[in-house]
């Protein structure tokens, strides 16, 4: 019973907040909602979701290559150290493109290409266990 009315007054929260972003910024409600910090409540995970149940994403790790990509963006690095930083994402965490595409803010090809690397090369230039 409780985690039913959990879930309900979560379901309530999330529309809650999202009409309020669409009254308040028409087109840009996603913008505000992830500005405020509540984006993640107002995301619908469809039953593919991003991330399988089983596994669990380290948050810290994944903030720490989310701002690592970011600093080779701001200080201009080669578009392939880019790529090369994606790989290194767990293939454990089953982002899909898109998730990655917009957890990093880069381009699907980004993404793709990354992807190939990861296939193709013998370096590791990702880690799948956290030692």
């Amino acid at each position: 019973m409780l985690i039913r009315l959990y879930f309900l007054f979560t379901k309530f929260y999330s529309v809650l907040a999202l009409d309020l972003a669409k009254g308040i910024a028409p087109g840009q409600d996603k913008l505000l909602l992830q500005l405020a910090n509540l984006h993640d409540i107002t995301e619908r995970r469809p039953s593919n979701s991003s991330i399988s149940s089983d596994t669990l994403v380290d948050e810290q790790y994944l903030n720490y290559l989310i701002n690592m990509y970011e600093s080779c963006k701001e200080k201009n690095f080669p578009y392939n150290e880019q790529v090369r930083l994606l790989t290194l994402i767990p293939e454990s965490w089953n982002f899909t493109n898109e998730t990655i595409q917009e957890k990093f803010n880069c381009t699907i090809h980004a993404v793709k290409t990354a992807r190939q690397l990861r296939k193709i090369t013998d370096t590791t230039l990702h880690i799948d266990q956290k030692v």
